[in-house]
């Protein structure tokens, strides 16, 4: 059963008041907070649907880097793109966007 992760359910309507729902701790998971951003669940195996759990955090930039480069991801951050000139006009397209 598929349950929409910004609906309420009844076991936690009694921390809901006027609108805002009010947690029972400071913390919350980065899973749960992913699942309730975005809608997937960052900790389920997409191969067998089974719960994953998190083994370690990797923090050194260089071994990141590395294990990006080992499964041919993108490792270097995209350049931004060039700023626009502030005196462009748009182009007309022919239609009303309006």
């Amino acid at each position: 059963m598929r349950v929409e992760p910004t609906l309420i359910s009844v076991l936690h309507w009694g921390r809901l008041l006027e609108g805002e729902l009010f947690a029972t701790s400071r913390y919350v998971e980065w899973a749960v907070l992913m699942k309730r951003s975005f809608g997937f669940d960052a900790l389920r195996c997409p191969k067998c649907e089974r719960r994953m759990r998190v083994l370690s955090t990797i923090t050194d930039s260089a071994v990141v880097r590395r294990i990006l480069d080992h499964l041919n991801l993108p490792s270097q951050p995209r350049t931004a793109a060039p700023a626009r000139d502030p005196t462009w006009e748009p182009m007309a397209f022919g239609f009303d966007a309006a």
